[in-house]
């Protein structure tokens, strides 16, 4: 930047400032440079450096794109407010954190050593600020749709007198925003006690800023120089990377806690009816066992679906039970 200023400078026939000069002056009017965010949205991106014509081809569909924004965000806060003001509400949103390799430390030999993953689920609370991570390794289960399933599952069932749900989570359609998530939620429905409705909103692609996005980074800081040698050292790490309001509870899943959502779905639902990929709202309910409402945009109305599986001449549904995903760990 000095180096333009100077050359700004010589075209202008201007006496040039020393670097010192030009830097206290950055400090003084508090100015610094901006740095793009690692993760940025590739619709906005495309529509910015496309030319003039093109941008305006498409400026309708940029449009809806930053609509659609704007009213995820909407309806996040509106629950979060609606949250704190309701104890029988739980808000929450969730984002499965980057591999966590191990062993991992300075030492040049661990570079070479073969690498054990482990994977961390975070589950921020609107209502409270509380965070709860799931955390376990390639031992015990995957990294896939029916281990997140399993694990929102747990802490939406350690919930007592709630009446609602209302999660949030990014569009990944291999981690939740699939045949596999809902029928969990079905199932949900369907056996907690007090549980009546679930809502499940998406984000718009580009832009999932959450505050699950605050508790990696604090993760993330906190193991930039602490050698991890063993998955439960990661467990401790989590535990050490807030103190207040409150630090994080982890809570290790180990193979029998995984249940098998996944068979679950294929045996008990018919999700074909349902637009996966432009679906941005989710909505189910205790009366309707196996209907399931869905909106492509906030604006619209709801649209049903009857995800029961008739089998056999006389459409009776079929009765599947739950069973665990995991008889032993990998070995």
């Amino acid at each position: 930047m000095y180096r333009m200023y100077k050359d700004v400078c010589r075209v202008k026939n201007v006496k040039t400032v020393t670097l010192e000069k030009y830097r206290s002056i950055f400090r003084e009017n508090k100015l610094s440079f901006f740095v793009p965010k690692k993760d940025q949205c590739k619709t906005c991106l495309a529509q910015k450096n496309i030319s003039e014509e093109d941008k305006n081809e498409k400026e309708a569909t940029f449009k809806r794109h930053l609509e659609k924004k704007e009213a995820a965000r909407k309806v996040r806060d509106d629950d979060k407010a609606t949250a704190k003001e309701n104890p029988h509400i739980l808000a929450f949103n969730f984002d499965l954190q980057a591999v966590l390799t191990t062993p991992k430390g300075s030492a040049g030999q661990i570079f070479y050593l073969r690498k054990l993953a482990v994977y961390n689920l975070n589950i921020y609370n609107l209502a409270n600020q509380d965070v709860r991570c799931y955390v376990w390794d390639e031992t015990q289960g995957k990294r896939g749709a029916n281990e997140i399933a399993s694990c929102i599952n747990d802490f939406i069932m350690s919930h007592n007198g709630i009446s609602a749900v209302r999660m949030m989570s990014d569009s990944c359609g291999g981690q939740q925003k699939n045949s596999i998530f809902a029928a969990m939620c079905l199932q949900l429905c369907a056996n907690h006690p007090t549980l009546l409705t679930v809502d499940h909103q998406f984000f718009e692609t580009g832009h999932t800023e959450m505050e699950c996005d605050s508790i990696q980074s604090k993760i993330e800081r906190k193991a930039k120089h602490v050698p991890v040698y063993t998955p439960d050292c990661w467990a401790q790490v989590i535990r050490d990377s807030r103190i207040s309001p409150q630090p994080f509870v982890v809570k290790n899943f180990m193979f029998d806690d995984f249940l098998d959502f996944k068979t679950f779905s294929v045996d008990s639902y018919y999700f074909s009816k349902i637009p996966w990929r432009n679906v941005c709202f989710l909505h189910y309910e205790k009366g309707e066992p196996s209907k399931i409402s869905y909106r492509t945009n906030f604006a619209e109305e709801y649209k049903h679906v009857d995800c029961c599986k008739p089998i056999g001449n006389r459409g009776r549904p079929k009765q599947s039970l739950l069973h665990r995903a995991y008889q032993e760990i990998y070995p």
